[in-house]
């Protein structure tokens, strides 16, 4: 085994002569970087991988010495296939050992020996390709290997302790879901993970179970139901309500932008316009829909489509998966702020699970976005108008859904604008990333096509950005023609970006999305053995009311 590839420990360096007495300045060593995440060095090596890799991964990043796990990787010359091959062989002992309540490996009892023997080297002096860095990235991938499939529900994970602990942990409130026991959630997160980035370097290209995340603004939270999807396969039904938007649903506000000047800085309000309950409307698409494609796995809707209440009467009636925008418009007389946040509501057996994110970024419309749309007579374009939403905690949430699909929502602003949501994202690398718009037509040129890509090619997540056809017929940008575009599609395969129109006498659109298994590489040479999951764009159709259907 690898571990006979270690030497001794590198002691750590003497303070720089020079310094007067009691000058010298603390430098945060490996000790002060693993006891700030709540652990005590010198204990025994957690039973419970994740702390582990939490620990390890934390003192890589500091240092940023797990660049060298490319060029001088794996230690003592072994062959990357055989050295491969015992991780996951360790990782599996690894597993094992906590469901019988044993002891953890002694190749991990050794590697975390040489940590704390290393505990007073201060962390940004971490010397690269010695014995301390070799024990943090065999750590780190012993630990990866133990939690193959944490943080799914499938058959197998009910008849596994160890992936049911995963689970509980990561349902564990409040705060942060967290794979880890010993680790305090306010210093450092472990999630599960779907994609390794296959470009670039990072500590994230280290893993392809777990991801460790610095604690900041932006809540993760994990949520776990079956659903009644297809296998390996996504029909969406994406509905881009209303159809019509008109100017006289934006209002100025009279909420004061305290510390800005009044003069070219407002609030404005989107009021949603009176219009009975979507159901019966709905029920027409859906059998038309069923008639197209057998089966429809979900309804998406965009940013600001729903009334409160919508996606979990939806989601009851139709036993559907429902994603879509939620709000309400702002007090034009009290000044009070609306709301604005993305529904998911997901039908399991027994009720519908429903769970909210807020928006993260007001909209800015400015003059030209007031000219785009027609809305002179209703704001004054010689001001910039913020959006008058209220802005609560910040959370991204991820759902995994029935073992092979995990997605999670972005509302309009918050895909564009990369902090603080974009790296908790990254690390996760969900396989779908939906996107609520309320914008004009999402052509790849767009600044929707832009950020899109960004995540397909790094961590390599689908993304689906969809906007009404209401803000579509709006919209008249200067030099563009009128367009029908209401969606964009991108994948993590390196193909262009795709758009997608709502045709004549169309109310809707389905996307039929299948997997496709692709093996992944993490930087040190392991593979996940074709366990991530692609979505792909395999078929479109436009759904209407009459039946009279065309598909591209």
């Amino acid at each position: 085994m690898c571990q006979d590839a270690i030497p001794s420990a590198v002691a750590a360096p003497a303070v720089a002569s020079g310094m007067p007495d009691g000058a010298a300045l603390h430098r945060r060593t490996i000790r002060d970087a693993v006891n700030e995440l709540g652990i005590e060095l010198a204990q025994d090596v957690p039973l419970w991988p994740p702390d582990v890799f939490a620990v390890v991964a934390s003192v890589l990043q500091r240092s940023g010495t797990y660049r060298h796990a490319v060029t001088r990787w794996p230690p003592g010359e072994q062959e990357p296939d055989t050295w491969a091959k015992e991780m996951t062989e360790l990782g599996e002992k690894w597993g094992s050992a906590w469901s019988r309540h044993g002891a953890a490996p002694p190749e991990v009892v050794r590697w975390w020996s040489v940590l704390q023997s290393a505990a007073d080297l201060p962390v940004d002096e971490l010397p690269s390709g010695t014995n301390v860095v070799e024990a943090c990235l065999l750590l780190l991938a012993a630990a990866d290997e133990a939690c193959k499939g944490v943080g799914v529900v499938d058959d197998a994970a009910r008849y596994d302790d160890f992936r049911m602990r995963a689970l509980e942990l990561l349902a564990g409130e409040p705060g942060p879901s967290s794979l880890c026991e010993r680790v305090d959630k306010s210093r450092g997160i472990v999630l599960p993970k779907m994609h390794t980035p296959q470009s670039g370097l990072s500590v994230r290209s280290l893993s392809h179970n777990l991801a460790f995340c610095i604690p900041g603004e932006v809540t993760p939270r994990w949520d776990v139901a079956p659903a009644p999807l297809g296998k390996a396969s996504l029909n969406l039904l994406l509905l881009p309500w209303p159809l019509e938007v008109v100017p006289s649903q934006f209002r100025p506000n009279k909420g004061h932008l305290s510390n800005m000047d009044e003069d070219a800085f407002r609030f404005f309000t989107c009021e949603a316009k009176a219009r009975p309950a979507y159901d019966d409307r709905v029920a027409v698409l859906m059998t038309e829909a069923e008639r197209l494609v057998g089966r429809v796995d979900a309804l998406v809707f965009p940013e600001l489509a729903l009334h409160r209440g919508d996606a979990v009467r939806l989601a009851r009636r139709f036993d559907k998966v429902v994603v879509g925008g939620e709000g309400s418009a702002s007090d034009t007389e009290t000044g009070d702020p609306g709301t604005n946040l993305a529904v998911i509501a997901v039908p399991t057996v027994n009720e519908v699970y429903r769970s909210e994110q807020h928006k993260h970024h007001r909209w800015r419309l400015d003059e030209r976005q007031i000219g785009q749309y027609g809305l002179g007579s209703q704001l004054d374009p010689n001001r910039s108008w913020w959006e008058h939403i209220e802005l609560p905690e910040r959370q991204v949430r991820f759902w995994c859904l029935d073992g092979w699909l995990t997605f999670c929502v972005l509302i309009c602003e918050d895909l564009a604008r990369q902090e603080p949501v974009a790296p908790v994202v990254r690390a996760v690398g969900p396989n779908l990333v939906i996107a609520l718009v309320m914008d004009g037509p999402q052509l790849g040129g767009r600044w929707t096509s832009r950020y899109a890509t960004v995540l397909a090619e790094d961590p390599g997540s689908s993304v689906l950005a969809l906007t009404s056809f209401g803000m579509v017929d709006l919209s008249r940008a200067s030099g563009n023609p009128p367009s029908r575009v209401v969606a964009l599609w991108k994948d993590g395969t390196g193909g262009a970006p795709r758009e997608i129109s709502l045709e004549p006498g169309a109310e809707g659109v389905i996307l039929c999305l299948t997997q496709k298994d692709v093996k992944e590489w993490t930087a040190d040479g392991r593979h996940d053995d074709y366990a991530s999951g692609y979505l792909l764009l395999n078929g479109v159709h436009q759904v209407r009311p009459n039946g009279a259907e065309r598909s591209g």
